[in-house]
């Protein structure tokens, strides 16, 4: 038989080794969820700062894209550029009846162009023995891009509807444009449509059925203005 003193050592033995198991796991759970809070608390700091960046750099994109020169800037400085065949002619702002949207009446003007805030139009003709053409060049500022690319849609389907033309290429301008020809009885018109921006520029080139308008008359002339529209 075992003694009894031998058998309460024993047992003080035991329980002496549990009190110090469960001290242990009592540690252990705790640092384990001290861990797992440390590693979460990063990921709900860091995502606003995201969200903001994301916003802070999509706003400097929209005011970069809002282009502020002057249309009679962009024609004067267009024209200049011109061979010396090009007899020049003055750059006139666009009619009032395109910038008021009512009527002295109050009555809604159709002709009145949603966004706009100015726009010019200047008028060049080339004289080269029986080279005879004339440009005529338009551009519109509006307000925002989504102003002019409503304005660029609507006129472009206004040709597309009224047919009656054959396309021309405008792969090589930079802009978005729609480039077409028409030809009357007496005159060939080639003429370009883009959108740059919130800019909208229109450029026409017409000679008689005499003399032979090329693509590169109507191409070289756009890319010219449209590198001065920025």
């Amino acid at each position: 038989m075992v003694a009894k003193g031998s058998l309460k050592k024993t047992a003080a033995i035991i329980g002496g080794i549990l009190l110090v198991l469960l001290v242990i796991g009592a540690m252990g759970s705790g640092s384990a969820k001290n861990s797992d809070s440390d590693t979460k608390a990063p990921e709900v700091s860091t995502q606003p700062q995201t969200e903001t960046s994301s916003q802070n750099e999509a706003s400097v994109q929209n005011e970069v894209s809002v282009i502020t020169t002057p249309t009679k800037d962009i024609l004067g400085a267009w024209s200049q550029q011109l061979p010396t065949e090009y007899r020049l002619g003055t750059v006139d702002s666009i009619g009032n009846d395109s910038l008021t949207p009512s009527k002295p009446n109050g009555d809604a003007n159709p002709n009145y162009i949603n966004g706009i805030v100015e726009g010019s139009k200047q008028t060049v003709t080339k004289v080269s023995g029986n080279d005879n053409k004339q440009s005529v060049a338009t551009v519109y500022r509006f307000s925002d891009a989504n102003s002019a690319e409503a304005y660029y849609l609507n006129k472009t389907n206004e040709v597309i509807q009224r047919r009656g033309y054959s396309e021309v290429s405008t792969n090589s301008l930079s802009s978005r444009c729609f480039g077409f020809e028409t030809k009357t009885q007496i005159y060939d018109i080639k003429e370009a449509i883009c959108v740059k921006g919130n800019v909208v520029f229109d450029l026409k080139v017409s000679g008689t059925m005499y003399v032979d308008v090329s693509d590169s008359d109507l191409i070289d002339n756009a890319k010219a203005l449209e590198k001065l529209i920025k």
